[in-house]
């Protein structure tokens, strides 16, 4: 679905508020304030789709994976990192 005559909200704000990847406007989980009620079980009952777009919130099987190598990559190289700067220090 497009929508021409209402531009998309500002992308920090509507992950701030957790809305729709795509369109910014549909919410992503159906309780807006899960610290209303005592209980955290139901913190992260989500929709299976966007009920302003219909984007679907389960992508398919495998679409994270590539996303915990980079993420491993990123930490063994700050880890190195930071280890050579701490040797250079301590010299």
């Amino acid at each position: 679905m497009s929508y021409p005559s209402m531009p998309k909200p500002n992308y920090f704000w509507s992950v701030g508020t957790m809305k729709c990847p795509r369109c910014r406007r549909g919410p992503m989980f159906k309780d807006s304030n899960p610290y209303r009620k005592l209980t955290l079980s139901h913190i992260f009952d989500m929709y299976e789709e966007c009920p302003h777009c219909a984007q679907k919130y389960e992508l398919e099987t495998g679409f994270w994976y590539g996303t915990g190598y980079v993420s491993y990559a990123l930490t063994v190289a700050f880890s190195a990192f930071t280890f050579i700067v701490w040797l250079i220090l301590l010299v």
